[in-house]
């Protein structure tokens, strides 16, 4: 799939250049949780008492957007959009958001300019009914506490230096910067520009946009990439106004204003060119989608789910029509609403954002993977050896895990010195340390503060060979006859334990080592005693495997291991 997805990149850069897709949910940057907030800090803060959203977006501003939820959900377009993200997701976010997608009323952004160095927003949300207070601050106050200043009203929640979250009533809140905070207490409604969204937003038009670049400073149009340059005349857009109209057909007008004529005629050719080079991406999408099927490289489902998609928008971009007039350029389609690509958009952007979110975790596992085995390495460096499989008292009974022993080669000195390396992992003292589990140690997905991990090594034999690591005595770098490169420090099991706990893997006569591993995310994770980390396919062989983890076998490693 990855040979096509440069398509989706020239498709996606369309949409969002056309102003019409504009992602909010980044505006939260930061979650730095020092400071207070000086305007809430020293005293009550009232808004003013406007209640329809829409009387709260500036005549002037950079960008916005709204949206009438219930038109949206009620039209052909947007059930099929529904059906197509599922239940289960769709219960997960309201779960999540506090509010369920069918109490939405309106949603709402403005961004009054484009000044990165003091970026300002708000984004209004109501609802048809009274929402959970509780349930919407645990949307924006993600991890700790919000910061609360004292004396403040108690309808504000300070979220973080950058942000805050105003209970304006009972069925609207709004997350705004700090920033705009000043501008949006005292607000004042005054024509401009984007009087004319606002009332088809208040007839019921389900999405309204509009778009200004008039704030954008020339010093990011110097810095535009080479390649980018064709594209330089969109960044000369004054005003764009956008609507959509949902029905048994999807109506689409982008009304696209500059300052000169020959401004606009350069636009509609680099929107021109822009659909060209889509096109292009097409025909080549289209010839490895084709490839793909013969090889049977993936499966089914997404393969002619992408096919899908890519014929729906090669058809969506021949509709297009550009028409321009003086300082104006007009950009329109219209479709039947079964010709738009909606549910093929929505599969393939979960398994994009499902792709993005597994190859962080991966990076994530990766990154602590790397801290421990270069830990190890540092205790080596220490000792002249690498650690035991268990601190050990002096009858040889084990008492904690190689993981404490390493503590202090993570940064962790202070909890190392919590520790009483003379008692069980288990008795009063040390049970109590077992909550402050570094993270390094935790996977991604999972709560570090449960004490739990699946980050383990192999001790004792395989037949004859000696493993990795030994409770009693640290391995050092001579044992390994194999060579460091080629023998299996650390896994990740399938099975958790507690950090602290002293039980490390071994392995029964004929037993395959895989199923004690964790699989995760289509592979199993490593680390070699080299200091090395990958991930190896789970069509590993048994053979392979055992020959990674035993040192001294002089076997070498299948092609397999990769």
């Amino acid at each position: 799939m990855k040979r096509y997805k440069s398509f989706f990149v020239i498709l996606g850069v369309f949409v969002v250049l056309t102003g019409w897709l504009i992602t909010f949910s980044e505006l939260a940057t930061g979650n730095n949780r020092t400071g207070e907030d000086g305007a809430l800090s020293q005293e009550k803060v009232k808004a003013n008492k406007i209640t329809d959203p829409l009387d709260l977006i500036p005549g002037k501003a950079a960008v916005f957007q709204h949206y009438l939820i219930p038109e949206i959900l009620q039209s052909k377009l947007g059930k099929e959009v529904i059906k197509a993200i599922g239940e289960k997701p769709i219960a997960e976010f309201e779960k999540s958001f506090g509010v369920p997608i069918a109490d939405l009323k309106t949603i709402t952004v403005v961004i009054p300019d484009l000044d990165v160095n003091t970026f300002k927003f708000q984004i209004i949300y109501s609802t048809m009914k009274p929402y959970d207070r509780e349930k919407v601050k645990k949307l924006f106050v993600i991890g700790k506490q919000p910061i609360k200043a004292e004396n403040t009203d108690p309808d504000w929640i300070v979220v973080n230096r950058q942000s805050s979250l105003h209970f304006r009533d009972a069925n609207t809140f709004v997350f705004l910067s700090t920033g705009y905070k000043k501008e949006y207490l005292s607000f004042k409604r005054e024509s401009g520009p984007t009087d004319e969204l606002i009332q088809k937003a208040k007839k019921g038009t389900p999405a309204v946009a509009y778009l200004s670049l008039a704030t954008l400073g020339d010093e990011v149009k110097k810095q535009l990439p080479l390649q980018l340059k064709p594209f330089l005349p969109l960044l000369e857009l004054k005003q764009g106004k956008m609507t959509l109209e949902l029905g048994e057909k999807l109506n689409f007008l982008a009304e696209l204003q500059t300052d000169t004529a020959k401004q606009s005629r350069e636009m509609e050719l680099s929107f021109k060119l822009l659909i060209r080079l889509a096109e292009s991406q097409i025909t080549e999408a289209k010839a490895n989608i084709t490839k793909v099927l013969k090889e049977k490289q993936e499966t089914p489902e997404k393969v002619n789910n992408t096919l899908e998609l890519v014929e729906k928008s090669e058809k969506l971009l021949k509709k297009i029509q550009f028409s321009q007039k003086e300082n104006q350029l007009k950009i329109e389609f219209q479709t039947s609403t079964d010709s738009f690509p909606a549910k093929n958009i929505v599969l393939a952007l979960t398994d994009g954002v499902s792709g993005v979110r597994g190859g962080a975790e991966d990076a994530q596992r990766t990154n602590n993977a790397k801290q421990i085995m270069l830990a190890m390495h540092n205790y080596n460096s220490a000792y002249n050896k690498f650690p035991a499989g268990a601190i050990c008292g002096k009858k040889g009974k084990r008492l904690l895990s190689w993981r404490v022993a390493i503590l202090p080669y993570i940064e962790q000195q202070k909890l190392y010195e919590s520790f009483k390396l003379d008692e069980p992992w288990d008795s009063e003292n040390n049970k109590k340390l077992l909550l402050m589990m570094p993270n390094v140690f935790a996977l991604p997905s999972e709560d570090s503060t449960k004490g739990k991990t699946h980050f383990r090594v192999f001790v004792g034999k395989s037949g004859t060979s000696k493993l990795g690591f030994d409770y009693l005595q640290g391995r050092k770098i001579n044992e390994f006859v194999d060579g460091t490169s080629n023998t299996i420090a650390l896994v990740e099991a399938k099975e958790a334990i507690e950090w602290t706990k002293p039980e490390e893997l071994s392995l029964a006569e004929d037993q395959d080592p895989k199923s004690l591993l964790l699989l995760y995310h289509n592979r199993y994770l490593i680390g070699m005693f080299d200091g090395s980390v990958r991930m190896i396919s789970d069509k590993v062989s048994k053979k392979t495997l055992l020959d990674a983890l035993t040192i001294d076998d002089g076997m070498v490693l299948g092609n397999d291991f990769e």
